[in-house]
């Protein structure tokens, strides 16, 4: 498994995000760890076009953002749509 900084500009959100709803608290506290620590677990996106789909990592995702990461680490993977999806359902099973 290969790790490479992927700039947050190019990676493109779920098209069908498994959480609408965060608890605001549990979010600021990832936030702070963020600025703090840093990302810890790198996202897990699939390359489409000259962006990047977003395949693992929403609550982390947004917390770089919100934090002012401007670049992350990511396990870059080819994967299809019902790759995605899986991947998505598993990650939010294992929460």
């Amino acid at each position: 498994m290969q790790i490479v900084m992927v700039p947050l500009d190019l990676i493109l959100p779920p098209r069908l995000p498994m959480r609408e709803e965060m608890d605001p608290q549990a979010f600021r506290e990832l936030v702070a760890d963020v600025r703090v620590r840093g990302l810890l677990q790198p996202l897990v996106v699939s390359p489409e076009g000259d962006r990047y789909r977003l395949a693992a990592g929403f609550r982390r995702w947004r917390a770089c953002r919100k934090a002012g990461h401007l670049e992350v680490p990511c396990v870059v993977r080819s994967l299809s749509e019902l790759e995605l999806k899986t991947t998505m359902v598993v990650e939010n099973l294992h929460r």
